[in-house]
C-alpha cells in the first residue's frame, strides 16, 4: 500500500480515479499527504459546466413545452417568459454543481474547524470534497446522454434515482422522496465520509452516521418546502 501511495502522485487522472473508485481509503491517505486542487478545479469549473452546456439546446425546447402546458398563460405571455426562463435555467444548471460543492466543503470546514476545533485548511477540505464529487459527474454524464437522445418533453422526467423504477407514482411526496435516493449521491456521501475520517482522524462509522443524518435532514426540509408551496396530493 505504501508503494501505491508514494507512486500515485506521478500517475495520471485515470490512475487516480481508478484508485478513488476501488480503494478510496488509500486514495485519501495519499491526498492528505499531498493536497491536489488541479483535478477538482478541472472537474467543477470545466467538465461539469461542459455537460450542462451540451444540454442547452434541448433545455430551451423543453422550457417552451413546459410553458405551453400552463393553461393560464397566453401565447404573448409565453413568448415574453421564454428569454428569462432560458437565462435563469442555464445559469442554475451551470453554476449549481460548483456552488453545491463549494458550499458543502465550507460547511464541513466550519463544523470541523470551529465547532469541533479540529485543525485543517479549507483547500484541504475542498480537495477531498472535489474528488468526492466524481460520482455526481458520472450521474450528470448519464443524464446528459439521456437528454441528448430523448424528446425535449421528457427532460423533466430524466433521472438516475430509484424513482426510475416506479414510474407509476404521481404523488409529490413520494416522487420527491424517491428522487433523492440516488446511488450516485449515496456514493458521493460515502466518499465524503471517508475523506473526513482520514483528513480529520475521525471514526468512519460515526462520520457516516452523521453525514447521512444531515442528508436525511436535507430531504426532510425539501419535503416540507414541497408541502408548504405545492401541497401533497
Amino acid at each position: 500500500m505504501s508503494v501505491m501511495v508514494n507512486n500515485l502522485n506521478r500517475k495520471n487522472i485515470f490512475s487516480r480515479l481508478s484508485l478513488l473508485i476501488f480503494n478510496p481509503n488509500t486514495f485519501f491517505i495519499n491526498l492528505k499527504k499531498k493536497v491536489d486542487l488541479k483535478y477538482p478545479f478541472l472537474l467543477l469549473f470545466l467538465l461539469m459546466p461542459t455537460l450542462f452546456i451540451l444540454r442547452i439546446s434541448k433545455l430551451k425546447q423543453a422550457i417552451i413545452i413546459q410553458l405551453q402546458r400552463v393553461p393560464s398563460l397566453t401565447p404573448e405571455q409565453i413568448q415574453s417568459s421564454i428569454p428569462m426562463a432560458h437565462i435563469s435555467s442555464v445559469i442554475v444548471l451551470i453554476l449549481l454543481p460548483t456552488a453545491t460543492c463549494i458550499f458543502q466543503s465550507y460547511i464541513i470546514y466550519i463544523i470541523m474547524n470551529i465547532w469541533l476545533i479540529r485543525t485543517g485548511k479549507y483547500n484541504m477540505v475542498f480537495s477531498f470534497c472535489g474528488y468526492s464529487y466524481f460520482p455526481n459527474f458520472i450521474k450528470e454524464s448519464l443524464i446528459t446522454g439521456m437528454v441528448l437522445t430523448s424528446e425535449p418533453g421528457k427532460l423533466p422526467y430524466l433521472t438516475t434515482s430509484i424513482i426510475l423504477f416506479f414510474p407509476e407514482i404521481d404523488t409529490m411526496f413520494w416522487r420527491l422522496l424517491l428522487s433523492q435516493i440516488n446511488p450516485f449521491i449515496i456514493w458521493n456521501l460515502i466518499l465524503i465520509s471517508i475523506g473526513i475520517s482520514i483528513f480529520y482522524k475521525f471514526n468512519l462509522k460515526k462520520i457516516i452516521l452523521w453525514v447521512f443524518f444531515f442528508w436525511i435532514c436535507y430531504i426532510s426540509i425539501m419535503l416540507l418546502i414541497s408541502y408548504i408551496f405545492r401541497g401533497m396530493h
